[in-house]
């Protein structure tokens, strides 16, 4: 049973709605990396999803997007597709 107040569940709600969104949002990501030299704008939507997700308690997708993250400040690119593939993964199992 859930002790949140019906504020916070309807925000809760409205957040896990924009999921479709953001699984497209990610899906572009992978999909544009061969053609990006600089992965900033990536970076800056992994860090807005993170910090979202993590306040709404989706804490896997909050930690995929720091793993990945971490891949782009290490220049370590397989990496980096690897973990943007598990987000997708994660992100299809919430729509």
């Amino acid at each position: 049973m859930s002790t949140d107040s019906p504020q916070v569940q309807a925000l809760k709600e409205r957040y896990k709605e924009s999921f479709q969104e953001k699984l497209t949002v990610v899906q572009s990501m992978l999909d544009d990396m061969g053609r990006m030299e600089d992965f900033t704008s990536i970076r800056e939507e992994l860090h807005k999803l993170a910090g979202s997700s993590g306040m709404y308690g989706y804490s896997d997708i909050s930690g995929a997007c720091r793993s990945a993250i971490e891949c782009i400040d290490d220049d370590h690119e397989s990496g980096l597709a690897m973990f943007l593939s598990h987000l997708i993964g994660l992100l299809e199992q919430q729509v």
